[in-house]
């Protein structure tokens, strides 16, 4: 729900996007907020090796803290994206809360936001779109799978995992969602764009829709079987359900203030 006091005067929006959620036509209406110029941090597709990620994730970090040293409320919003080649929330555990903490304590918000989707057809969205095309089985293979599981990429976007226990996975990430993120969306686009609007004052506009799949994708029976055990062993599908009925409540979070 939106707080009474809304529409606050300034603040910062950060969004975690994770990849094939709809989070392409997210980041076009925050960067289409007039004289709002969204902060955007991630890094060319080419700089895949730990080291190239590590340098990603400390540059977007520092252009973050930059972001929000010229934070107050004369100066209004910002809006900011995360996303490939970044620090996932395990280890922007602690920026999270130092950013946090540095926006509110000079009179504005930070309004942290993620969108999550259905884990068979985010499945199906991230494999179609893969210039490689590797086979179900290579894919559901627990080494390969942080390129296709909402869960991983919330934990530990593209770096190696640490926690391959699924039921350990899902309850550290929605730990995270809880301690971090204001509101958080499940296959509702509509109503991110109300909350925010809410939230910021920002006049009403129609997302745009960006980066979508408009081919036919065939499976067999027994590949859409694989997926579906693939997305329970791994804990994605858990997880999902767990978003879905703590918040899942006209498909936002209520503010956790």
């Amino acid at each position: 729900q939106v707080p009474d006091d809304a529409p606050y005067k300034c603040g910062v929006v950060f969004f975690y996007h994770i990849p094939s959620t709809g989070g392409m036509s997210m980041k076009k209406w925050l960067n289409g907020v007039p004289n709002v110029r969204l902060m955007d941090g991630w890094c060319t597709k080419n700089m895949n090796s730990p080291k190239d990620m590590e340098t990603c994730s400390i540059k977007y970090e520092m252009k973050m803290d930059a972001l929000i040293d010229g934070i107050s409320p004369q100066n209004g919003w910002k809006t900011t994206q995360v996303h490939l080649r970044n620090y996932g929330l395990v280890q922007s555990d602690d920026s999270m809360s130092r950013w946090r903490t540095a926006v509110e304590e000079v009179g504005c918000k930070f309004i942290s936001t993620v969108m999550f989707r259905d884990p068979l057809s985010h499945f199906v969205s991230i494999h179609s779109k893969m210039s490689k095309k590797q086979t179900v089985a290579e894919i559901i293979h627990p080494k390969n799978y942080t390129k296709i599981s909402q869960l991983d990429f919330f934990l530990y976007n593209l770096a190696n995992r640490t926690i391959t226990n699924p039921d350990q996975k899902v309850q550290l990430a929605m730990d995270l969602l809880s301690k971090h993120f204001d509101y958080v969306f499940y296959e509702n686009h509509d109503s991110f764009v109300d909350i925010m609007t809410s939230l910021t004052g920002w006049e009403r506009r129609e997302m745009p829709k960006s980066n979508s799949h408009g081919g036919r994708v065939d499976y067999s029976k027994n590949e859409i079987s694989s997926m579906l055990k693939g997305l329970k062993a791994n804990g994605d599908t858990d997880f999902a359900n767990a978003v879905k009925y703590k918040y899942e409540a006209a498909h936002v979070l209520a503010s956790r203030r």
